[in-house]
């Protein structure tokens, strides 16, 4: 889901254009709404929104004014505004789009659609960027793996990771001395990337380091127990695949 928040400082536009996300919207999600530049900005740096549906006058200063507090941008925009004479400016500050009140429903769907093809041709540009950083670091320190972190990447020693848990797009990595990180890329991503030999998905959401593995516990699928204590879950289906590891 694209998680998204409205800032304008009129409540009937607030909840006219919740409305129209949620029913003719499918795949975005409004998580929080603002009804001034100081109150939006506060929000999105709370929620960390990927798309802003931004109002253009607010009590406080203008929707410009609340850009202007970002040195870097990193979520979609989309203006929702009664005033059709700042649609060049909306452009020169990297706009999806600039609707007018009120909203016209396909609009709406056109714009987002616009911020969704972005978002898939952004994932893949970095999946593949990271795919090749990999491939030419490990060409040197074979023991190393890049991680994208939000600001940049992040270099571990693979002994150092204990295991790895998706969480929706992106995967919480669980290293010794009880390190946690965030990465912005998809288990899925990581399984191609780490070394099948010392790395394991043991289910849809879990990925082990095989050197980390302390007791295996029988049962239906049973379940692993990490160094660092942490319980693992094991699909049925892997278990039979998953205990032909460690057999001679």
């Amino acid at each position: 889901m694209l998680r998204s928040v409205i800032i304008d400082d009129e409540k009937k536009s607030r909840n006219t254009l919740a409305t129209l996300i949620e029913r003719y919207s499918e795949g975005v999600v409004v998580c929080g709404e603002a009804t001034c530049v100081s109150h939006g900005v506060k929000i999105i740096n709370e929620v960390k929104p990927k798309l802003v549906f931004l109002d253009i006058s607010m009590p406080d200063g203008s929707g410009f004014d609340l850009l202007d507090k970002f040195r870097h941008k990193d979520f979609e925009l989309i203006f929702t505004t009664a005033y059709s004479e700042y649609a060049i400016k909306a452009i020169k500050a990297q706009a999806i789009d600039y609707l007018l009140k009120p909203i016209n429903i396909l609009e709406l769907q056109n714009a987002i659609s616009k911020v969704m093809d972005r978002a898939v041709t952004s994932a893949e540009a970095q999946s593949n960027s990271l795919r090749l950083i990999n491939n030419n670091a490990q060409q040197k320190h074979p023991d190393t793996i890049a991680v994208s972190v939000n600001g940049g990447l992040e270099f571990l020693r693979l002994s150092d990771v204990v295991h790895l848990v998706a969480k929706g797009a992106y995967t919480t990595i669980y290293c010794r001395d009880n390190k946690v990180i965030l990465s912005s890329h998809s288990l899925k991503e990581y399984e191609e990337l780490l070394p099948s030999e010392y790395f394991y998905r043991t289910h849809h959401s879990h990925m082990v380091n095989l050197t980390h593995i302390k007791y295996y516990h029988r049962g239906d699928g049973g379940y692993i127990i990490m160094n660092d204590n942490t319980e693992v879950a094991l699909s049925r289906r892997k278990k039979k695949d998953f205990l032909s590891l460690f057999q001679a």
